[in-house]
């Protein structure tokens, strides 16, 4: 760490549930947006954004997945000030590899709740139950255990999809739970009729925190 940029590591030792359960092709990778998990607690540790206030992480780019395998790895996280006003971080492995970038600014003020109804009465192109949805990922390489299966169920319409997220035995340990994101993530795959070719998160506009991940949720 320096003034400039503070740093914050962690230690993975590949036995953890959310590389154990979150396997491509048979080897343990972070979940992408478990990233965004350590960069939130990096930009409170380091007092980096006002503490009450909510959050947007912008114009992230997942560059490299990082897989634990053999030896602990050790990661990085580091957060800078940019020109326009924002936080800029990065995710790093082994010898400074960037893995992971993007900034965050502090939001005003939370939007107006979601019509959970409404949103159902308009998503009826397409209607997948959970061990459906996880038996085609299997297909697809993409091996979920127990704990990053947590769509009960979902259902898409033009351009959008509304997933039942379970909750997991540890909802409250994590501010984004790596398994509760990841399943939001996961419920991308609604859109297609189809079982689509292997594919891992590599860009993202934003993401919006205003509070912590919850079980169950929509």
């Amino acid at each position: 760490s320096t003034l400039a940029e503070p740093r914050f590591a962690t230690v993975l030792e590949g036995t953890e549930f959310f590389l154990a359960d979150h396997r491509v092709r048979g080897r343990p990778v972070l979940p992408a947006v478990a990233s965004l998990e350590m960069v939130r607690a990096a930009l409170r540790e380091a007092q980096a954004l006002p503490p009450d206030a909510a959050l947007r992480l912008c114009d992230i780019v997942w560059l490299r997945p990082l897989a634990v395998e053999g030896e602990p790895l050790e990661v990085q996280v580091a957060v800078f000030p940019q020109d326009d006003g924002r936080i800029g971080f990065e995710v790093l492995g082994p010898g400074g590899e960037v893995h992971v970038q993007g900034s965050a600014e502090a939001l005003a003020a939370a939007p107006q709740p979601l019509d959970i109804a409404t949103l159902q009465a308009r998503c009826t192109r397409r209607s997948v139950q959970g061990p459906a949805l996880y038996a085609g990922f299997a297909r697809l390489g993409l091996d979920y255990g127990p704990s990053f299966q947590r769509i009960e169920s979902l259902v898409a319409g033009d351009g959008e999809v509304l997933a039942r997220l379970l909750a997991p035995p540890d909802a409250g340990a994590f501010t984004l739970h790596p398994a509760l994101m990841d399943a939001a993530w996961q419920a991308l795959a609604g859109l297609d009729a189809d079982d689509a070719a292997l594919a891992l998160p590599f860009a993202a506009q934003a993401v919006e925190v205003f509070g912590a991940c919850e079980g169950p949720m929509w």
